[in-house]
């Protein structure tokens, strides 16, 4: 039976009250939460967008659910959009 930490390994939350500026790109991680606030493109294998959350760049992803704000472009296979 596998670690139940090893559910949350690759997983990266930027907090409601983060901001993350002047990056060029955020990539490696298997699933990113963006609450807060985040420019640059983002790469990861799994993207979620939450109602609170900006990103302001484009996102590589294999799956993206954006219910926030997403201005940019987003690659890879149809996101979800709501």
């Amino acid at each position: 039976m596998g670690n139940p930490a090893d559910a949350n390994q690759g997983l990266l939350v930027i907090s409601e009250d983060m901001i993350i500026r002047g990056i060029t790109e955020l990539r490696n991680c298997h699933q990113l939460e963006i609450r807060g606030y985040v420019e640059g493109d983002v790469t990861a294998g799994a993207v979620r967008v939450d109602k609170t959350g900006e990103c302001y760049g484009s996102i590589e992803s294999e799956s993206a659910e954006v219910l926030g704000t997403l201005a940019g472009q987003r690659h890879g296979q149809e996101p979800d959009q709501h």
